[in-house]
């Protein structure tokens, strides 16, 4: 089965702009199947990509060859690399040639442009399970041996949910804002693709006057971005000539403060630009719910509704379903876009469907009386204080609309730490948020950093050993 079989639909379409060149469609299967030629069908391929024509290209090419690829950031880390390698055993290794990467049991296959592959010199079976299409890690957990299995119905599924819902078609023009092994990020390059749209294959930051270069010349009407992204663009100053040819932009892979998000708004709809917020995971191949546009303001902190082909509902701590509006629960997602199950090594790619379309979640969220659905915090991120429940997610969102970015970990049972960047307002936080929970300014503890720690997805790292040292 071919994933992207329909891009054939669109030979002499514009695929792919990038800094110097414009390739086709044709082109980029072409380029695709020299890369599938040089592997064994039903292979187990590491790649190590990109936002570039190389990773694409063999990203579509594993797909030809009924490979299995599992996507890592090229800027895994060496440990981490060995660590995967032994337990998955991959048969093809991809990366960039400047990676410094040396494999004892592999040998130099063939060059593609700045890229190279490596084949194993070791035999060791593995029974891909033959729908198996993609393996990919949750967000933020580069290197982890955990990835989600992904089949082709999963990707098939969301992928023509989303061209539907956000109403993408073939003359639309997309710019790369976020890695391509993130799930976020390859489903954006999927849904242009599958229309047969145009993609500006971007590796500058949005801080770099060339991304908004490429923007205005390649005359991008729509992009993606997570939280950071939006706070970043805050701080930088919205500017009209930026934004002249922009259709709409997306939001997902967190929540973004109802404050920041109504200045976007503001500026948005005076350019006639949509905001659509959207909510995900990698379990889910990407995307799970979208707000329509035209509830932005309505209901600016709603994650939406379920994505076409997909639907949510909420249960109780005793696993009952919860009719109730405006009532806490654990939020699941029912679609054909949730993964088979997880992988840990090379054993596990023989596995069948686990999910049977069914997601738990684990975030605490409720729906309004519209149906339109809300996510309060992650069921991990709940802790219990002096016998109280807390919500960390909600912790940090009260203090940030107080007026202070913010992490909140807990160190120990009786005490909550707070992260600030900004010094000398301990006594001001800790009086606030007393307030507002009653529980006694003792419980927390204010500590000063001068930047959080973030994951590769531009994501905060609560895995970070910052916030896991006491010794503060």
């Amino acid at each position: 089965m071919s994933f992207y079989n329909n891009l054939k639909y669109f030979k002499k379409n514009i695929a792919l702009v990038l800094d110097n060149e414009e390739v086709t469609y044709n082109d980029l299967l072409q380029k695709a199947l020299q890369i599938s030629n040089q592997f064994k069908n039903n292979s187990l391929i590491f790649l190590l990509i990109d936002n570039d024509l190389e990773s694409l290209s063999a990203l579509i090419g594993s797909n030809l060859n009924n490979s299995v690829a599992m996507l890592l950031n090229s800027n895994i880390n060496s440990k981490s690399l060995s660590g995967l390698i032994k337990l998955y055993h991959p048969d093809y290794i991809f990366f960039n040639k400047s990676t410094k990467i040396k494999l004892d049991n592999y040998e130099n296959e063939f060059s593609f442009y700045n890229y190279v592959l490596l084949k194993s010199k070791e035999s060791i079976k593995k029974n891909l399970y033959s729908d198996l299409f993609l393996l990919q890690s949750t967000s933020g957990s580069t290197g982890s041996p955990k990835n989600v299995r992904l089949s082709y119905k999963n990707l098939i599924s969301n992928t023509n949910s989303i061209i539907n819902d956000l109403k993408i078609v073939e003359n639309d023009i997309a710019i790369t804002t976020l890695p391509l092994s993130y799930v976020y990020g390859l489903s954006i390059v999927n849904t242009h693709l599958n229309i047969g749209a145009k993609i500006v294959l971007n590796k500058n930051s949005i801080i770099e006057k060339k991304f908004w270069s490429k923007l205005l010349f390649n005359k991008v009407n729509n992009f993606g971005g997570v939280p950071y992204t939006y706070e970043i663009l805050m701080r930088m100053g919205l500017k009209d000539e930026y934004f002249k040819f922009l259709k709409y932009s997306t939001i997902a892979g967190g929540h973004l403060n109802s404050q920041l998000k109504s200045k976007i708004l503001d500026f948005y709809e005076k350019n006639n630009i949509l905001l659509i917020s959207m909510y995900g995971a990698a379990e889910a191949t990407a995307r799970m719910s979208y707000l329509p546009s035209n509830f932005s303001r309505k209901k600016i902190d709603s994650i939406g509704i379920a994505i076409s082909n997909g639907s949510f509902y909420l249960e109780d701590e005793n696993n009952n379903v919860i009719s109730d509006d405006n009532k806490d629960g654990e939020l699941i997602f029912k679609g054909e876009n949730v993964c088979m199950g997880y992988a840990y090594s090379f054993k596990d790619l023989s596995k069948k469907d686990e999910n049977n379309s069914i997601l738990r979640t684990k975030d605490i969220g409720y729906f309004d009386s519209e149906g339109f659905y809300y996510v309060k915090g992650k069921k991990s991120r709940y802790v219990k204080l002096v016998g109280n429940r807390v919500s960390l997610d909600e912790l940090e969102k009260i203090i940030f609309e107080y007026g202070f970015e913010n992490v909140c970990v807990q160190f120990n049972k009786d005490e909550l730490c707070i992260f600030l960047k900004e010094r000398n307002f301990e006594k001001d936080v800790k009086s606030y948020i007393s307030k507002y929970t009653n529980l006694h300014e003792k419980l927390f503890r204010i500590q000063y950093i001068d930047e959080f720690p973030m994951t590769q997805n531009n994501k905060i790292d609560y895995n970070s050993d910052i916030f896991k040292n006491n010794d503060w």
